[in-house]
Parts: C-alpha cells; sequence; structure tokens
C-alpha cells in the first residue's frame, strides 16, 4: 500500500502542475490576444484576482473527490484479494476520470469567464474567450490523462495479475495517437484563428500573441505527444529485451501486464507463449529419460499436439 500512495501522490502533483500550468497559458494568451481593442478591456487584475481564487476552490476540491474516487477503485487491493472484472474496470478507468475531473474543472472557468466577459464586451469576444479556455481545457485534460496512465502502470500491473480481459479496458493505441496529436497540434491552430475572432479588420492580433500561441503549442504539443509515444515504447522496449532473453534460452523471463489495451494483451500472449515453451521443454525432459534424448529431440521438433497421457503421440504414426 505504500506503493500506491506513492502513486497517488505522484497522480495529485501531476494534475495540479497540469492544471496550473494550463491555466497560467491560458490566461497570458488571453491577455495578448485580448490586447488593444479598443472599448473593450483586456485581461486585467481583477481576472487575475478572480483565477487565483477560482484554483484555490478547485484544485482541492477535485483533489478530494478523485481522492475518493482513488480509495474506492483501490478497495481490492487494501482487503488482499484478486479484483473483479467490474474492480479491474474502475482501476484502470482511474486516468480517464482523472482527466474527465480536470475538464469539468476548465468547463466550471468556461461558465465564469463567459458571464465575467459578457459584460462590456461584444458577442464575437466573449464566444472567442469562451472557446479559448475549452481549448485549454482539452489539451490539459489530454496531458492529465497520459500523465496518469504512465504513473499507474505499477496498479495496472497487479489489477492484472490474475486475469487479462480478453478485451482492452481503455482507449487503444490507434485512438491514443489519434487524440494526442489532435490536442497536441489542431488545438493550437484553432486558439490561432481565434484570435481574429471578436476583432474588427483594422484591429488584427499583435505578432507577439501569435508567437506565443505558436511557441506554447510547440511545447505543450512536444509534451502530449512526447509522452503518448513514451506509453507506447516503454512497454514495447520491455517486450524486446524479454524476446531477446527468451532467444537466448531463458525461458524464466515474464513481463509485468501494465497495459489495460492491445499491449497489455500482447504482453499477456507472450508470457503464455514461454509459459507453453516451458511446458514442451519439461514434456521433452520427461520423454527424453524414457526413450531417449534424440528420440525425444525429433518428437519435439514434429507438428501436432502434445503426446497424451494414453497411447501414441500423434507424430509417431510417421517413420522415425
Amino acid at each position: 500500500m505504500a506503493a500506491m500512495r506513492s502513486v497517488a501522490r505522484r497522480t495529485w502533483v501531476q494534475v495540479a502542475v497540469a492544471n496550473v500550468a494550463g491555466a497560467t497559458l491560458a490566461a497570458a494568451s488571453g491577455a495578448l490576444t485580448g490586447e488593444d481593442i479598443k472599448g473593450q478591456p483586456a485581461f486585467d487584475l481583477f481576472d487575475a484576482i478572480t483565477l487565483c481564487v477560482y484554483l484555490g476552490l478547485t484544485l482541492p476540491l477535485g483533489h478530494w473527490w478523485g481522492e475518493r474516487r482513488f480509495k474506492a477503485a483501490i478497495a481490492w487491493l487494501s482487503e488482499d484479494r484478486a479484483p473483479t472484472l467490474a474492480e479491474q474496470r474502475r482501476t484502470l478507468s482511474l486516468p480517464l476520470y482523472f482527466a474527465v475531473l480536470s475538464m469539468v474543472g476548465w468547463l466550471g472557468a468556461v461558465v465564469l469567464w463567459t458571464l465575467l466577459t459578457g459584460v462590456g464586451h461584444t458577442f464575437g469576444y466573449t464566444v472567442r474567450v469562451a472557446v479559448s479556455i475549452a481549448l485549454g481545457g482539452l489539451t490539459t485534460s489530454a496531458l492529465t490523462y497520459l500523465l496518469s496512465e504512465s504513473t499507474h502502470r505499477p496498479l495496472v500491473a497487479l489489477a492484472l495479475a490474475t486475469h487479462v480481459p480478453d478485451r482492452g479496458l481503455v482507449p487503444g493505441v490507434r485512438t491514443k495517437l489519434i487524440a494526442s496529436w489532435a490536442v497536441g497540434a489542431d488545438v493550437f491552430l484553432l486558439m490561432i484563428g481565434l484570435t481574429f475572432l471578436g476583432r474588427s479588420a483594422r484591429q488584427p492580433p499583435s505578432a507577439t500573441a501569435i508567437w506565443f500561441i505558436v511557441g506554447a503549442g510547440l511545447v505543450a504539443g512536444t509534451l502530449v505527444v512526447f509522452v503518448a509515444a513514451r506509453s507506447l515504447a516503454d512497454p514495447l522496449r520491455e517486450m524486446r529485451t524479454a524476446v531477446s532473453r527468451v532467444q537466448q534460452g531463458h525461458l524464466d523471463v515474464t513481463v509485468a501486464v501494465n497495459d489495460g489495451g492491445e499491449v497489455g494483451m500482447l504482453q499477456a500472449g507472450f508470457n503464455q507463449m514461454v509459459a507453453g515453451l516451458r511446458e514442451r521443454n519439461a514434456l521433452q525432459d520427461l520423454f527424453g529419460r524414457h526413450v531417449g534424448e534424440a528420440v525425444a529431440r525429433r518428437w519435439s521438433a514434429q507438428p501436432g499436439p502434445v503426446p497424451p497421457g494414453r497411447g501414441r503421440p500423434a507424430a509417431w504414426g510417421r517413420p522415425w
């Protein structure tokens, strides 16, 4: 349980840092893209104070709510038993839950700043602010999911230690890569386009604002894609190392099944394959003690089923 408390602490820190960083970037972007519009106030001290108060309220509330969900999901672990299929699903869905919880906080910010911006601003400007906050929340929530998924690998390995479902319980590789590209690149392209919304043609956004969004997109997009790629590359690298050991004749190798999608099913399939090889070697050794090693090796090279307990193996019908 000490290891799980460490997983929980790392998750809370990652979620908090991701959301604070996202809120800071959104505020800076709003201040830069909203400046120099005649007759309309930009991001000011009141907005900054409101943002600090909002984060001060929502982050502890989100931590409390997320911790309740985390403890409920791993109740089977504190009871020192294997999880049921429903408990497996709840455990593996924790990263998605934290991402949704994060997005709920951002949607609350959309509502709040829509009301605040609607006073003294045009409809187009208000829509731009609301959509920009929502897009920033989408990127932050995606990063929250990817970071939480990586942190929860030891917990997932415990949840799948006794039984691996035939179907994936989390978004697959294709979904993850497409979503990572969308929130890591497309979102910031949309944000650049939004900087022109609510402005007249004679008052374009400043070059500083455009380049700030470009820079934020490069940093955030690279981070999202890097974390997504690492979540796929790390288990595959472990698989490649395990395959190399099997090729060298080490059949005591197993890999931890720490993914609830296609990668996890691949890990489980590898473990089953190695277990089959160990069983085949044991049968060959036992068979060789009775009929000789040469005959046993020749039998093991024949295709067909394992020799039954009674009668002749299927391969014995052929001449030696």
